[in-house]
């Protein structure tokens, strides 16, 4: 046995790194599997979340029975590492899910025999017999289970509320994930379970690890002259990633190993998705993570009768030229020890043929709980073809910042060229100083690789793609003509350019998405050359074989991108940019003229495909032919074969895109707008649902654009037709978030807005929906006093505004009810003294006058529980109650909402069991039981109730004793009464000063 004092913070620092890592993937398979959307807007249980993550299960073991239970021969270090690592990390992970999510016991019984075999078989190799290894796995399950026991009573108490909808709604995919995962698992280990089938899995697994090392450890920089390697640690520079719904985070690649459970990242062309994914296979494989990458190149996933695993298996044969043992892979996969990178979900470029692999993907994930895995693909069309939100985390890929170009480009002149230190900064400086008027070109990698090159030879800088993109096909057929061995009999020489062209059209557009064979690659070479040169069909095809030759292995065009059943390479183009640059330069020659352009590219402009190609040939035409782009766009909106609102939209958000590289007219901008506006009024007349556009064009379009969408918003507005009007209205009150990209473009469309809304506001207001009240207020347009006095609730209760949730009918999300919000930050996290809070002092003056003015209740109604939606925090459960506050005027108003908030049920009463002793939530408990069992309040709270003025002493103690009610059942009441009651009520307490909200 090794003494306590060593084996000790061994099993004390592995045991706590894998139970942090299992903590952290439960918490985050809960929050996206278990939550609504809307429930995800409101942030609800984040922070309970947050707690199951953070909780801290280490203390929870008792240390003693772990150390004595050790098998004698187990090293210090095996014991860390081997604990530590993804195996008991995945096993973990089953028995938190089991417990956590109510699962029979006999899962529980297979967790447990998988921990004995995987403990069996984790510590073969260190001398231990199998029974004592065996023993060691019980001991470390029973540990685990208490342990885990205690984190699900201590979370039920936390969250009874939110795991219960948790619980509800994660049944399905989670629990059958899950319990299928633990039996399939089991059936494993005790299949594959013999000490001789482990150690040749090791011995694989090292020599693998050695192969993807290999494979993605460099980066090839795009160089025309010499094809060369480099360490990817040497070269690569990181931008920024950042989850796509908490932007304030922020990583780096080298962060997505920790980070990456089911993800997807997204990113533009050329930004750093592929090499990110080599930056995580590479540092997956290096031997401390314990981690086995496969990557699995979508493009490359072509035959539909191969599973996902059957194709991994074969990529490890042809490419990595490592075959693994047979089950190998299975295994792995089910232990949760393997990361699986699906990397060009964009590559595939047929809508219908990217939502079958995404079946197929959310399939894989569900058969193999365990496996981490990570989706890249392109941003533009993403959401045509989106991974299942309930199961990807998705995460933003960020272009380069001035730190990262400058960085990149000193360790491309020193690395890349082998500048001196000194040189490698005079150049860089120098690149940096000049390139300035193209920030948009180089915050892109792979344009910055390239921009390196062009200036490396000639000290000059492209101003846009297109001239990026020629420049570097020209130094390519530079260095095509300097070989001086392929055409100079053939006469030729000239269709090289166009030969390069009608090749990356004829795969692009054909079968070349997927790869394409030498053999066929040289019978289209040989076909293009025949007519364009009338020379012999030998000829053609001796030129045409030393062409793609050529291609293939010494310039920076073709690369092999796997093979066919029959062993045949397959090629494609190294960079998919490229191919998409001489497509549409083709594109552009087969449809002679911007209108046969515009009508060759709607049918994929409407379903968001061909992304890069239909932009760059638009940027193309602009070159060629007068007013190109102009005639393009307009041909565009012209032709109505599309006329889904879905397709009518996708034009013109790709028309505006286009605005943002082309100059055009003023009035087409205004057409363009209009057309805007048109489809989203026909998206939710189709009963789609809106999404936020972020708009970005030339700065000399952008005041004209903007100018034009509120024009369109104002006509519309100004309009009786509905829906467009009520569209309109809801666009209107959201247009900063709505059309908004960056804080500069949200404070211009808040200048919009108010200029709208200041010329419309009866027509804004005359909508009868809360939410558009609600909006104007929060948007700073009317005041807190006009919101609350006007808005058209029903009933017309004085409070009904703040306890009515408001949602938008077309726009996404909407608020919950304000008047349960208002104390639970008020009176227990200080939010008053944030100026960042929603609601300002002025404005609680108004509310406090107006409260003192009112009549006696009742001020809202409770007849339909769905107008008093539950609110939630951000900041945590259970914070102090700040009683202090009510004895002043404003904090007793306050207190006053959270007894209206109480009485309409904030809060069950299994969730306020466990609240911390004197907090908010207990306060709330105590005040409850006052009002509804008629027990004594603590005398804490007591004590912070007697302060209270005196002039709303008398209403709190008579809605305490039951002699008061706020709310009101108006099903039972006269409603006519109520109305002009409750309006006469709202009135006449409505004299305080209301200010507008800035």
């Amino acid at each position: 046995m090794i003494e306590a004092g060593f084996i000790g913070p061994a099993l004390t620092a592995g045991l706590n790194k894998s139970l942090t890592a299992a903590l952290s993937q439960v918490a985050k398979r809960l929050w996206l599997n278990g939550l609504s959307p809307s429930a995800k807007r409101n942030r609800i249980a984040r922070s309970s979340l947050q707690k199951l993550a953070d909780h801290d299960l280490i203390e929870q073991l008792r240390l003693d029975v772990l150390v004595n239970s050790v098998p004698a021969g187990l090293s210090v270090a095996h014991v860390e590492v081997r604990l530590g690592g993804p195996v008991y990390q995945g096993l973990i992970h089953e028995l938190i899910a089991v417990r956590l999510l109510k699962m029979p016991d006999t899962y529980a019984e297979q967790v447990l025999e998988n921990m004995q075999i995987a403990t069996r078989l984790e510590f073969s190799n260190v001398g231990a017999s199998e029974g004592a290894l065996a023993d060691f796995g019980s001991v470390l399950f029973a540990e685990l289970d208490r342990a885990v026991g205690k984190l699900v009573r201590d979370v039920d108490g936390i969250q009874a509320r939110e795991l219960a909808e948790l619980r509800e709604s994660a049944t399905v995919q989670l629990i059958n994930g899950f319990s299928d995962g633990i039996v399939r698992h089991n059936k494993n280990l005790r299949k594959q379970g013999n000490l001789k089938a482990a150690m040749v899995a090791r011995e694989w697994e090292r020599a693998y690890r050695t192969q993807v090392a290999r494979a993605h450890g460099f980066i090839e920089p795009p160089d025309f002259e010499r094809k060369r390697k480099f360490p990817i640690d040497r070269l690569f520079v990181s931008p920024q990633i950042m989850p796509r719904d908490e932007t304030s985070i922020q990583y780096t690649v080298w962060d997505l190993f920790d980070i990456v459970d089911r993800s997807v990242l997204l990113g533009d062309p050329g930004g750093g998705k592929s090499t990110a994914s080599d930056v995580l296979a590479w540092n997956a494989a290096r031997e401390d993570n314990e981690v086995i990458p496969f990557v699995v190149i979508l493009r490359t996933y072509i035959d539909d009768n191969q599973s996902i695993v059957e194709h991994i298996e074969r990529r490890l044969s042809s490419h990595y030229q490592c075959p693994a043992p047979t089950g190998t892979v299975e295994a792995l996969l089910l232990s949760g020890k393997a990361i699986v990178i699906f990397d060009g979900l964009d590559e595939l470029l047929v809508t219908s043929r990217r939502r079958l692999v995404t079946d197929r993907v959310e399939l894989f994930g569900a058969r193999y709980p365990l496996t981490r895995m990570l989706v890249t693909s392109r941003r533009i069309g993403y959401e045509e073809a989106a991974m299942d939100p309930a199961m990807f985390e998705i995460y933003e890929l960020s272009e380069f910042s001035d730190e990262n170009v400058s960085r990149y480009v000193h360790q491309w002149f020193s690395v890349v060229d082998g500048a001196t230190e000194e040189d490698a900064h005079a150049r860089s400086d120098s690149f940096i100083d000049e390139s300035a008027a193209t920030p948009d070109l180089r915050r892109n990698p792979l344009m910055l690789a390239l921009m390196c090159i062009i200036y490396r030879g000639q000290n000059w800088i492209p101003r846009n793609r297109p001239e990026m993109y020629e420049h570097c096909a020209q130094l390519l057929f530079d260095k095509w003509d300097s070989s001086r061995s392929i055409f100079v009999e053939l006469r030729a020489g000239a269709h090289v350019d166009s030969a390069v062209k009608h090749l990356a059209y004829w795969m692009f557009t054909g079968p070349g998405t997927q790869g394409v064979t030498e053999t066929a690659l040289v019978r289209e070479a040989a076909e293009f050359l025949q007519a364009a040169t009338n020379e012999s069909p030998a000829e053609t095809k001796r030129a045409a074989t030393q062409f793609i030759e050529f291609c293939r292995t010494r310039a920076w065009v073709l690369v092999e991108v796997g093979s066919t059943a029959d062993g045949e390479g397959l090629f494609g183009f190294k960079h998919r940019t490229f191919m998409e640059y001489f497509a549409a330069y083709e594109l552009t020659r087969i449809y002679d003229g911007p209108e046969r352009i515009a009508r060759a590219i709607l049918p994929q402009v409407a379903a968001v495909e061909w992304e890069t190609v239909t932009e760059l040939a638009v940027q193309i035409s602009n070159k060629h032919s007068k007013d190109g782009a102009s005639r393009i766009i307009k041909a565009l909106l012209a032709d109505k074969r599309y006329s889904s609102g879905t397709s009518r939209l996708n034009i013109s958000k790709f028309a505006l895109r286009c605005m943002g590289f082309v100059p055009v007219p003023l009035s087409l901008a205004e057409e363009i707008a209009e057309s805007l506006v048109d489809a989203l009024v026909k998206m939710t007349t189709d009963m789609k649902e809106l999404l936020p556009i972020s708009i970005s064009v030339i700065p000399a379009l952008q005041a004209s654009i903007e100018e034009s969408i509120v024009n369109s918003l104002r006509v519309r507005i100004a309009d009786e037709r509905e829906p467009e009007r009520e569209i309109a209205t809801e666009i209107a009150l959201d247009l900063p978030d709505f059309f908004s990209s960056d804080d500069d473009s949200i404070t211009r469309w808040s200048a919009w807005q108010a200029q709208l809304f200041s010329a419309l506001e009866s027509e804004i207001l005359t909508n009868r929906l809360s939410a558009n009240w609600f909006n104007a207020w929060r948007g700073g347009l009317i005041t807190f006093e006009k919101f609350m006095i006007e808005a058209p609730t029903f009933p017309h209760l004085p409070l009904q505004a703040l306890f009515e949730s408001h949602s938008w009918r077309y726009l996404q999300g909407g608020w919950t009810a304000w008047g349960a919000f208002i104390p639970e930050k008020l009176l227990q996290f200080h939010a008053d003294a944030d100026d960042g809070f929603p609601i300002n002092g002025v404005e609680l003056e108004w509310l406090d006058e107006y409260l003192a003015a009112l009549e006696l209740p009742p001020w809202v109604d409770h007849s339909n529980d769905t107008n008093f939606p539950t609110t939630y925090l951000e900041s945590g459960f259970n914070g102090a109650f700040l009683g202090d506050k009510l004895q002043t005027s404003i904090g007793s108003a306050i207190f006053v909402l959270m007894l209206v908030s109480i009485e309409l049920g904030r809060f069950s009463d299994e969730y306020l069991e466990l609240a911390s002793p004197f907090s908010y939530d207990a306060a709330y408990r105590a005040i409850k039981d006052t009002r509804i069992e008629g027990v004594p309040l603590p005398s804490w709270v007591a004590d912070y109730v007697a302060r209270i003025p005196a002039n709303r002493k008398m209403v709190v103690r008579k809605w305490l004793n039951g002699d008061m009610t706020f709310s009101v059942n108006i099903v039972s009441v006269d409603r006519q009464y109520l109305r002009s009651n409750s309006a006469r009520s709202r009135r006449t307490a409505g004299g305080a000063q209301g200010v507008r909200r800035r």
